[in-house]
């Protein structure tokens, strides 16, 4: 009857344990979706408009960059 006992135990405890990973897999899966999503409101709300503010100032004496461009501008004067 210990034994058996025992084997439950450890069944319980193995079960516990799986339910365990998979809770901090769900979080750490949730956090790293906070982080996206900081990451792209950044660029939605600050990188984006320093960027339009970079084009429209090449614009005013006929320049032009690509996107890229734009964007590595935006982020090195942000200091990102």
């Amino acid at each position: 009857m210990p034994h058996e006992m025992s084997q439950g135990k450890v069944e319980e405890d193995r079960y516990l344990k799986q339910q365990e990973e998979k809770w901090y897999e769900q979080l750490r899966v949730l956090r790293g979706q906070k982080e996206k999503d900081r990451e792209q409101k950044l660029h939605d709300d600050i990188v984006e408009p320093v960027k339009k503010d970079f084009a429209d100032l090449l614009a005013k004496t006929g320049d032009t960059i690509s996107d890229e461009g734009l964007e590595n501008l935006a982020k090195f004067r942000l200091d990102l």
